[in-house]
């Protein structure tokens, strides 16, 4: 087997690798300090609201922008919004004058240097390895973020004690720095002729995303599954305390369930390096929409801890190759004039099924209970699922990875 790390892809690895570690710990840090500034609580849901609202509003001028311009310098730019935006809480907090209002504009501009950020990457990944290495390359980096969410919370606890939120801050400054600074090179390195062959005439439209999906095949099913299955993960994150607290004896039962999803994905990426996933659509519809209403089932019913931890390893690790192997199609057989914007919806579709699950979870309980919340939203994942499915039957289209990307075009 060919090796994936050619010098620019080591070079973008080294990078994200970096910036993954932190990525971990991040969430939680933040988390502890809104409640430093406003012990009540109250501050958290402002910061997420902020945070996810200048991604997803952002993400249609973001991918088009990313079309039109360099793609690693765009992800320059981005990570210095980052950057910027972890030293406005950072520094405050270091010199004692921590406020609500810089936790909620530093949220706001985190968010808007990911909607930049993310369809950037997508796009950027076939510039940097073959398409038969696509699997591989996102593998590689889904184990280092996958490394982080194993080993942050830890990371970012100890750091936190050591010098304060402000000492874990900085820290995701320095791996920010890090990105930049890799990314830079790469823009040196790699030329990108897109956006000057192509989009000259200034008419690239976000909502030709529309016109494009249909004629990619099982793109838009699989995106349609997915964004249930992440309406699942944060109904989950919402309700899975509770049910741990109520039937499996507390937060330990519950820390547990949790690291057992992220060694299960760190487990999969792995995998995913070296096992090649060639039917691709119905491999991942079969993944989510089997697995995902398992899991839910399992912390609905509930089952015992162990079985739900045997249960939780199971489904994450094949999940995982799924998602991975999806974006690795995705990135293989939509045009590369048309991938950021495809990316960015997908991003923005999944990301938007956040905020509406945590929204609604605990109303939605209150009212039916949480085994019919949990219950009724793997029904709808593997309802979906059967229905993309069967359209994809009966359409009898071969969606192997390595199938000839389709040819589009948009000007008709």
């Amino acid at each position: 087997m060919k090796p994936v790390i050619n010098a620019n892809f080591g070079l973008y690895y080294a990078g994200q690798a970096t910036s993954a570690i932190a990525n971990g710990f991040v969430p939680i840090v933040f988390a502890f300090a809104a409640l430093e500034v406003a012990p009540s609580g109250g501050l958290i849901p402002l910061v997420l609201l902020a945070l996810w609202l200048a991604r997803i509003l952002l993400l249609p001028f973001a991918s088009t922008f990313a079309e039109k311009h360099n793609k690693a310098a765009v992800m320059v730019g981005a990570d210095v919004a980052r950057l910027g935006a972890q030293l406005l809480v950072a520094i405050p907090f270091a010199l004692g004058d921590a406020r609500s209002g810089y936790m909620v504009a530093s949220a706001a501009i985190y968010g808007a240097g990911t909607a930049f950020f993310v369809p950037s990457s997508i796009a950027l990944m076939p510039k940097l390895v073959p398409r038969d290495e696509l699997q591989r390359a996102n593998a590689l980096l889904g184990m280092a973020s996958n490394v982080g969410l194993v080993l942050g919370p830890a990371l970012g606890a100890t750091l936190v004690v050591w010098g304060g939120v402000a000492l874990a801050l900085f820290f995701d400054v320095a791996t920010l720095f890090v990105s930049v600074a890799t990314l830079a090179l790469l823009r040196r390195r790699i030329v990108d002729e897109q956006h000057t062959k192509e989009h000259d005439d200034g008419r690239i439209r976000f909502r030709d995303t529309l016109r494009i999906i249909p004629d990619i095949p099982g793109v838009f099913a699989v995106m349609a599954v997915y964004a249930g299955v992440q309406l699942g993960s944060a109904a989950v994150a919402v309700l899975g305390p509770v049910v741990a607290k109520e039937h499996l004896g507390g937060i330990e039962a519950w820390s547990s369930i949790v690291t057992a999803m992220a060694v299960a994905a760190l487990l999969g990426s792995i995998v995913a390096t070296r096992v090649r996933v060639r039917r691709t659509v119905p491999f991942t519809l079969i993944a989510f929409g089997v697995l995902t209403p398992l899991e839910l089932a399992s912390i609905a019913v509930p089952l015992d801890l162990v079985p739900i931890v045997v249960t939780v390893l199971a489904t994450t690790f094949v999940t995982e190759i799924a998602g991975i192997a999806f974006d690795a199609y995705v990135q293989a057989a939509v045009p590369e004039r048309f991938l950021a914007r495809v990316g960015a919806l997908e991003s923005g579709l999944i990301g938007v099924m956040n905020p509406i699950g945590i929204a609604i979870a605990f109303p939605l309980a209150s009212a039916i209970g949480i085994p019919a919340v949990l219950y009724g939203i793997g029904v709808l994942v593997a309802v979906t699922a059967a229905g993309a499915a069967l359209v994809m039957a009966l359409q009898t289209v071969d969606v192997a990875l390595d199938a000839e990307p389709a040819a589009v075009d948009l000007q008709g």
